[in-house]
C-alpha cells in the first residue's frame, strides 16, 4: 500500500451514468486535496437496468485489486438522472405548521413516498404562498450502495446530490457567486451538468450526454451527439397505424338524417319534366341577365421566401477556433433556453451569469461569447480552478463533497 492511500482521510464515490464507470477519489486534508483516482467500467447492462448497487461492487471489486482502501467514511454523489426536483407551492400559514403542511401536500401528490427519501428547501416566501423546492432519490439506490459499501469496510457517510455538489465547489471557487442568480456549466469529458442557483440556493439541473471532447476536430451537428432510436421508432409505429386506419369520408357520415349511399346500388330514375315546365324554363333563360357589379382586381399575392435562422445563415468555420465556438452552441443553446424558462417562470430568479468549467485549451470560449454583445446578454466566465487543475477535466462534483453536510441550503441524504 503506497504512501499516498495511507494517508487518505476519506474516499469519494462518484457513479457515471453515461460512461459506465464508477470513480473512487481518495481524499487528504482540506476541500480539493486529491490523492489518487482510480476508475472502473462495469456493465452497460446495470445501468440499463438500473442496479447501480451492482454496477458499484463489480468496480470496487476491480479497484481493491490494485489498491488496498484502508477503512475511512465514503461520500457517494448521487447523479443528476437518478434525482427527481420538483416545486411544491402551498399556502404561508404559521411557520411551526408549515412543514405539517408541506408533508400532507407531499404525501398526496406521491404516492409511492415510502419508497423514496427526500429533502426540502424553500426557495420563495410571500403573504399568500411558499415555494418548496423537493428532492428525492429512490431507497433502494441509497440502500443498496451502503451494502455494497460495508463489504468493503467503507463508512457511507454522506449521499450528496451531484448538482449540489459542483454548485458547492463553484461558491467556493467564486464566492461572489452566492450574491446573484447563476448557471453553473460543468462540462467534462463526455457528459455536461448544467445548474441552476439563485442566490446560494439550488433551483435545479439538467445534463447532457456530451462533453468537451467533441468541441475539437469538425463542427459536428446536433443530431449526431444523440442516439434518435426511440424517437424513429415512435413516428414509424404511428405511421403504421394511420395506414391501417380508413379514412373516413363524407360519403359515410350520417348528415341530415340521410342514409349514407352504397357505390353498388343503382342510380336513381331520371326526373320528368311536363311540357308546361320545359316552357317556362325556357322563357326564364331568354331573359337578359342583370348587369354585375365589376370590381377592380386584386393585386396578386407574391409569397416570399421563409427567412432562414441567423445560425443557419453562418458559414461553416475553417479555424480551429471557430470550429470549437459551433460545437459549443450545442452546449449554450441549452443554457440560453433555461435562461429564458427562469424568465417566464414567474418565481424563478432572472440569470445574470454563467460559470464555465472547462480545461484550459477552451477558457477562450466565455472571451469570444462576452465579446458579441449583439446577441449575447448574458456575463460569460471561467472559474478560477487554481487550487488543483485536475478539476477541469474530472469535475467540480468532487471538490468539495466532504464539506456539503455543512451547508444547509443544499440537500443531502
Amino acid at each position: 500500500m503506497t504512501d499516498i492511500v495511507k494517508q487518505s482521510k476519506s474516499v469519494v464515490i462518484y457513479i457515471n451514468p453515461y460512461a459506465h464507470t464508477v470513480r473512487l477519489t481518495l481524499e487528504g486534508e482540506g476541500p480539493g486535496a486529491f490523492a489518487e483516482f482510480f476508475e472502473e467500467e462495469y456493465p452497460e447492462s446495470f445501468t440499463a437496468c438500473g442496479d447501480y448497487s451492482a454496477a458499484v461492487d463489480h468496480a470496487l471489486t476491480e479497484i481493491y485489486k490494485k489498491a488496498q482502501i484502508p477503512p475511512v467514511g465514503a461520500t457517494v454523489i448521487i447523479p443528476a438522472r437518478l434525482l427527481t426536483v420538483d416545486y411544491i407551492t402551498i399556502p404561508t400559514i404559521k411557520r411551526g405548521k408549515i412543514g405539517d403542511a408541506f408533508e400532507t401536500e407531499y404525501k398526496i401528490l406521491y404516492h409511492h413516498h415510502e419508497k423514496l427519501y427526500k429533502a426540502e428547501t424553500m426557495v420563495a416566501s410571500n403573504r399568500i404562498n411558499s415555494t418548496f423546492r423537493l428532492t428525492v432519490v429512490k431507497k433502494e439506490f441509497i440502500d443498496g450502495i451502503k451494502e455494497v459499501t460495508a463489504k468493503y469496510k467503507l463508512v457511507s457517510r454522506d449521499f450528496v446530490p451531484e448538482p449540489c455538489a459542483v454548485a458547492d465547489a463553484a461558491y467556493m471557487l467564486h464566492p461572489q457567486l452566492k450574491k446573484t442568480a447563476c448557471i453553473i456549466a460543468d462540462v467534462r469529458r463526455s457528459d455536461t451538468l448544467i445548474t441552476v442557483c439563485g442566490k446560494d440556493v439550488l433551483l435545479g439541473s439538467y445534463s447532457l450526454p456530451f462533453g468537451w471532447e467533441f468541441l475539437t476536430g469538425e463542427v459536428v451537428d446536433e443530431t449526431e451527439l444523440y442516439t434518435h432510436d426511440s424517437a424513429d421508432l415512435v413516428i414509424l409505429n404511428a405511421r403504421e397505424r394511420a395506414k391501417a386506419m380508413k379514412l373516413t369520408t363524407f360519403d359515410d357520415i350520417n348528415i341530415n338524417g340521410k342514409k349514407p349511399r352504397d357505390d353498388n346500388s343503382p342510380p336513381p330514375p331520371e326526373e320528368e319534366f311536363s311540357d308546361e315546365e320545359t316552357l317556362n324554363f325556357d322563357e326564364e333563360t331568354d331573359e337578359e341577365p342583370e348587369e354585375r357589379e365589376v370590381r377592380p382586381a386584386q393585386p396578386k399575392k407574391v409569397k416570399s421566401k421563409r427567412k432562414l435562422p441567423a445560425y443557419m445563415l453562418r458559414d461553416l468555420p475553417e479555424s480551429e477556433e471557430g470550429v470549437i465556438l459551433e460545437n459549443f452552441r450545442n452546449i449554450q443553446k441549452r443554457i440560453l433556453l433555461i435562461e429564458r424558462q427562469c424568465e417566464l417562470s414567474g418565481y424563478l430568479p432572472k440569470i445574470e451569469t454563467v460559470c464555465l468549467n472547462l480545461p484550459k485549451e477552451f477558457e477562450m470560449i466565455a472571451s469570444k461569447l462576452n465579446a458579441d454583445t449583439e446577441h449575447n446578454k448574458l456575463h460569460w466566465m471561467n472559474l478560477p480552478v487554481k487550487s488543483n487543475p485536475k478539476i477541469s477535466s474530472v469535475g467540480l462534483y468532487q471538490f468539495t463533497a466532504r464539506e456539503m453536510k455543512n451547508n444547509s441550503r443544499f440537500p443531502v441524504f
